[in-house]
């Protein structure tokens, strides 16, 4: 039973006590009601907004990269699983992956899956780019060929980066509290559902690991440090629901 789900069944019980006229079991009640509230630094609308939200369903959808000018390709791709994981969670959602193909999927409640989806396209373009950038300028350094792990360990040094930064705004919004403290917390109990309604498939296996060139790992986490995850971090717009960004 999810955060929400607890608080709103103790409320639903004082109510209920409070409607036969148990005016002492209700003031027993709402007294514990108040804790939880003030311990989860939620409110009622807080709670009272996760109930409507509840109503949306949980979705599966598959992140066509063609359709956003970036290539499909016909084997896994270990960097952007890691990244697809990272984003979706931050979002309140799940991912998964397949055998034979580089395509992930997000799930979760639809609007959340909406900007989870956005926030992966956009940090894997980005991913893309820079790599390629860092690349070029270490063939020039080096006045030839930088080896052939530098661009998969400038990705994976990058993404380890970007994960790392959302555990950093996470961090933030506890220890800054209010409302988005309330958001992470409705984000969490998102995130529960969707790992929920994934838990019977079969994870996909790891991927085998490839020797790692350091340097080029280095150079994916500075990138990744100056990345602006505006608009992709836990926020709260004090009206009780989601928001992720300003």
């Amino acid at each position: 039973m999810s955060i929400m789900d607890k608080i709103r069944k103790v409320y639903e019980q004082e109510q209920g006590e409070r409607a036969v006229g148990n005016e002492d079991a209700a003031a027993r009640i709402a007294e514990l009601l108040r804790g939880l509230l003030a311990k989860h630094k939620l409110t009622m609308l807080d709670v009272e907004s996760h109930c409507v939200d509840a109503t949306e369903q949980v979705e599966q959808r598959a992140v066509a990269w063609e359709d956003h000018g970036l290539e499909r390709k016909r084997r896994r791709c270990e960097w952007t699983e890691k990244l697809a994981l990272i984003v979706a969670k931050a979002h309140g959602c799940a991912s998964l992956c397949a055998s034979g193909t580089n395509r992930v999927w997000i799930v979760g409640k639809s609007s959340n899956v909406d900007v989870a989806e956005f926030s992966l396209v956009t940090l894997t373009r980005a991913a893309i780019d820079l790599a390629d950038r860092s690349y070029r300028a270490a063939r020039k350094e080096a006045g030839g060929s930088p080896g052939r792990e530098f661009r998969a360990s400038f990705l994976h040094g990058f993404v380890a980066r970007i994960g790392q930064r959302f555990d950093e705004i996470e961090d933030s919004a506890t220890q800054v509290g209010g409302d988005d403290e309330a958001a992470l917390v409705l984000l969490r109990d998102d995130y529960a559902e969707a790992s929920e309604a994934v838990s019977g498939l079969r994870p996909a296996r790891p991927i085998g690991g490839a020797s790692t060139d350091w340097n080029a790992y280095r150079r994916g986490a500075a990138e990744a440090s100056s990345v602006d995850l505006e608009g992709r971090a836990v926020r709260g717009d004090g009206s009780g629901s989601r928001r992720l960004g300003s």
